[in-house]
Parts: C-alpha cells; structure tokens; sequence
C-alpha cells in the first residue's frame, strides 16, 4: 500500500482522526465479539470432544465395540494430511456382526 507523505495541505484535521479512532474502536468491539463467539463454540466442541470419548470409553468397556489402531495420515494431495483417529467397529444393520 502505497500513501503519499502528509503535506500541510492534506493533514487530518482533528476530528478526522476523532472519527477514525471512533471506527478502529467499533472494528475493535465486533472482532473481540466474534472472538468471544469463537471461544464459546471451542468450548462446546470440547464437551462434545469429553462426552464422545467418555461414551466410547464406557462402549469399549462394556464390549460393544472395539477399536482399531489409529490409520498413519494419509496424503489428499493437496499438501495436506488427514488422520481420522481411531475407527470404530460397529456391526451394520441387519448383519450379525
């Protein structure tokens, strides 16, 4: 971005900066909103995170299902890698096991 150096003729009045302090303080206000929006859903995505491992903990002990070991990342190509974690066993429906 390239601004041309202030000149007498073209300073900011002092009002002008009054108003753009006012917009940076307003831009400022609605980012930290999101942020906090942001860190409310982290929170829950936690819980839920807890809760799923308590529940397969809790399957896993009682022998409903098992689990596999965790599949080495996989390449998608795209520089990026996956790893889904451990997979569950669930026997499909109609099948006996």
């Amino acid at each position: 971005m390239n601004a041309e150096p202030v000149s007498e003729s073209t300073r900011r009045t002092d009002g002008d900066a009054l108003a753009r302090l006012t917009a940076i303080d307003h831009r400022l206000h609605q980012i930290s909103t999101r942020l906090a929006a942001v860190g409310e859903l982290l929170s829950q995505l936690d819980e839920i995170r807890a809760n799923l491992e308590t529940l397969t903990e809790s399957l896993q002990s009682a022998g409903t299902i098992m689990t596999r070991p965790p599949c080495p990342p996989s390449d998608r190509g795209d520089g990026g890698a996956t790893n889904a974690g451990p997979r569950l066993n669930l026997p499909l429906a109609g099948s006996d096991g």
